[in-house]
């Protein structure tokens, strides 16, 4: 009875769709969330708590739930940061393109092809420097998220989908993003530095 009044309060406050839940800690608790922001600009959380659980494990419960959505935003803006430079890499990566090509024309001028490149450099090192620290702090939040998932010990409820495999669906991909973008800026300033000294 108790598990089809938790399933029925699932339904009326929660989205379908993205609704996450699991036992956690041997079943102690059913935790729950769907991770939406709502229209008052909340994030729905709901724990339902087993007859004879104690206090301070409740509280612990509630605690790493908060940590995870609070960790999980916090590395989101490395996703947004990714999404802001995008178009700008993009076009950097175009402008090496170019000047790789005017290395291998003999009518292209040896000093004009090194000043772009000294120019692309100096604009990939810039960029480098002004999101290494957001990268970082992405990838200790994204490993701070998936430990408090790992130490709730989730087990499935009602055959839905658990907190783990909901960040590996919607989380997770935003995540390999960063990465790839932070190795992409990294490898564009490599080829720029190999190609300055060829050309020197």
């Amino acid at each position: 009875k108790e598990k089809e009044e938790v399933v029925r309060s699932l339904s009326d406050w929660f989205v379908p769709e993205s609704l996450a839940t699991s036992y956690v800690l041997d079943e102690a608790v059913v935790v729950a969330g769907d991770f939406r922001i709502d229209p008052a600009g909340h994030i729905r959380l709901a724990d339902f708590v087993d007859t004879g659980t104690g206090e301070r494990r409740v509280g612990r419960i509630v605690q790493r739930m908060l940590e995870i959505e609070t960790y999980k935003t916090m590395s989101m803006l490395g996703f947004a940061r990714v999404r802001e430079i995008g178009s700008r890499m993009g076009h950097i990566d175009r402008q090496l393109t170019d000047l790789m090509a005017d290395m291998r024309d003999e009518e292209k001028s040896a000093d004009l092809t090194l000043a772009g490149l000294l120019a692309v450099s100096a604009e990939l090192e810039n960029l480098g420097v002004q999101t290494s620290f957001r990268f970082g702090a992405t990838s200790a939040y994204e490993a701070i998220v998936h430990q408090r998932i790992e130490v709730m010990r989730e087990t499935r409820f009602d055959g839905r989908q658990t907190l783990n495999e909901f960040m590996m669906r919607r989380y997770d991909p935003a995540m390999r993003t960063v990465k790839a973008s932070e190795a992409r800026l990294k490898a564009m300033s490599d080829r720029a530095i190999r190609a300055g000294e060829l050309l020197r």
